[in-house]
């Protein structure tokens, strides 16, 4: 009890002072509620090391603690999603071994979100293609892994979790409205009190959001993420995601819109600059050389928006292009120079060792792709398993040209619908068109950075959250249809 009460009494100071210093940075008086309620989940979780108390937690927090705003619900959940570690806990039910498997973001999505989808249901809004399309891949991928096991209670567990860690988020997200540098806030909250975190864990050498998670009775936790890792700097720290590289891809994300803020009219002081050193060190320490491609794309994309110029943005634009398709197409000589231990070698010969795979099923895929001999045979890890480090190639052997096709079209759609706004929204001289760089940035950011990692722990789920986001700046900034109909037909 008493080493779990450090910790508590660790990261409760961070929490703390991070609060503190967030209102102060950004003027953000609502930090102090989201740093409360960030302390009673570590707390509750530290100290009791119950999972029915974490959850009763959580749920005083949702339906007490919480405005009934939409937007409140919003940002809260965007500042707790990944407050506690990632535990999966099967939730018992008569008759059935498990109804499903509980997480911290799915039941927090479930106390805060599902009240609002409930009454967006029953209102009009405005329809996307890209909303479609998530709908569709939402069946597709609940359809295909009913190959996993033919039961229909599987089934039935799978479509439920797929309907909470999608589609329920999103949907929600995407149709609520709301203020988006709110939530824009509200996400780099979340990533700066993990940053500060994971820092201490980092000078004390010790993992603390790890031995929280294992001391929670009845949950499942995969002994390989809490482990300690060192490579470089020290440990390598990951705080309540887990893994190195996705944690990475946070604090980079959070990194960029900290250093956009003030850009977007949020009002900042100097200790903004202590956060984005606070930040940097994070990335640093995870010691994930691909999670820096998250901010250096944003940041090539605010580059490319700062540029008055339309002919010196297209050559910007294309030179950049140019320079990464040389790039891949000489990357075999490239990863001669590979000074990493191997580890961009080995994403390149996964993507070459993995055609058999595909072929077995091209058009469907398997979701027992890592069993394929030829994977087994040259890239098998030390952990005795094949390690997928490509989100988009994982996708392609789990769900066949179907899905990729789908999640690609998902992507590629957010992307281009984001940079029309921002093209329109600029001549009018909106200021929202600023808010749609950094969006497209975040966007463009982890499209890319997904080439080199799995979407695991909290990954898949910060995923799913920017192209909700985006979907909704989209209909946002997108006038009505009856509304451009009338304007065309004004007499001039």
């Amino acid at each position: 009890m008493i080493y779990y009460l450090k910790i508590f009494i660790v990261l409760g100071t961070t929490i703390i002072v991070g609060s503190y210093l967030f209102n102060k940075a950004f003027q953000e008086p609502r930090a102090y509620l989201w740093g409360k309620a960030s302390l009673i989940l570590v707390g509750v979780t530290a100290l009791m090391g119950n999972i029915w108390l974490i959850y009763f937690a959580t749920g005083y927090i949702c339906f007490k603690m919480i405005e009934e705003e939409r937007e409140e619900k919003i940002c809260a959940f965007l500042a707790l999603f990944s407050a506690i570690p990632m535990m999966k806990f099967p939730v018992p039910f008569p008759g059935i071994s498990n109804l499903m498997v509980m997480e911290h973001p799915i039941f927090l999505s479930i106390c805060l979100l599902l009240p609002i989808y409930l009454k967006l249901r029953k209102q009009p809004h405005q329809k996307l293609l890209i909303d479609k399309l998530v709908l569709i891949y939402c069946i597709v991928i609940t359809v295909l892994n009913f190959r996993i096991d033919t039961s229909i209670t599987f089934w039935f567990k799978l479509g439920l979790n797929t309907f909470l860690t999608i589609w329920l988020p999103y949907y929600v997200i995407s149709n609520a409205g709301g203020n988006f540098r709110s939530y824009l806030i509200a996400l780099s909250f979340g990533g700066i009190i993990l940053a500060i975190g994971s820092v201490a864990e980092w000078f004390l050498s010790w993992k603390m959001y790890g031995p929280l998670a294992s001391h929670i009775g009845g949950v499942r936790v995969d002994k390989l993420s809490t482990a300690y890792h060192f490579r470089g700097f020290g440990l390598r720290i990951s705080a309540s995601w887990f893994d190195p590289i996705a944690f990475g891809s946070f604090m980079a994300l959070i990194l960029f819109v900290v250093t956009q803020l003030t850009k977007i009219g949020v009002k900042t002081s100097i200790y903004s600059l202590g956060f984005v050193g606070l930040l940097f060190a994070a990335l640093l320490f995870t010691d994930s050389r691909g999670a820096f491609l998250v901010a250096l794309v944003g940041i090539a994309v605010v580059l490319y928006y700062k540029i008055e110029s339309q002919g010196a943005r297209n050559f910007y634009k294309y030179t950049i292009f140019f320079v990464a398709a040389i790039m891949l197409i000489n990357m075999k000589a490239l990863l001669q120079f590979d000074s990493s231990g191997g580890s961009w070698l080995y994403r390149y010969n996964l993507v070459q060792n993995s055609g058999h795979a595909f072929n077995e099923n091209p058009l469907f895929g398997t979701p027992f792709f890592r069993d394929d001999p030829v994977l087994r045979a040259t890239m098998l890890q030390g952990q005795g398993i094949v390690d997928i480090v490509n989100s988009y190639l994982a996708i392609l052997l789990r769900y066949g040209l179907l899905g990729f096709v789908l999640y690609v079209w998902i992507w590629f759609y957010a992307m281009i619908r984001v940079a029309d706004r921002i093209a329109i929204l600029e001549k009018k001289d909106d200021p929202l068109w600023k808010v749609g760089v950094v969006l497209l940035g975040m966007l463009v950011g982890m499209a890319v950075f997904i080439v080199t990692t799995s979407s695991i722990v909290y990954l898949g789920k910060l995923l799913w959250l920017l192209l909700a986001l985006a979907s909704a700046y989209i209909k946002n900034t997108t006038p009505p249809k009856k509304t451009r109909r009338r304007m065309a037909n004004a007499p001039v």
